[in-house]
């Protein structure tokens, strides 16, 4: 499961995570968009950031609590970067 802040908690919904939230979709991650607390995120398994310039890049610590780049966030990278050099490919 891949749970992401919704555009109500005022994160940029940008090209890039739209791109994230359709490649989960493909690959069947089930994804949940919500109001998340500081609780529920040291509850995570893995974390990621998403933007234009980074792409996907794991989060390795919160507070303390250290986190690996789990088969999720993996699983999107290696997918996100496939899509981008075949876009580039296509020119």
């Amino acid at each position: 499961m891949l749970y992401t802040p919704s555009a109500e908690a005022g994160i940029l919904n940008g090209i890039t995570r739209q791109t994230v939230l359709e490649i989960a979709e493909e690959k069947g991650i089930a994804v949940e968009e919500g109001l998340f607390s500081t609780k529920e995120l040291h509850q995570a398994e893995e974390v990621f950031l998403t933007n234009s310039l980074i792409e996907i890049m794991p989060v390795s610590e919160i507070d303390g609590k250290t986190y690996a780049i789990g088969k999720i966030t993996e699983r999107l990278i290696s997918a996100y970067k496939e899509q981008v050099n075949e876009e580039i490919s296509a020119g």
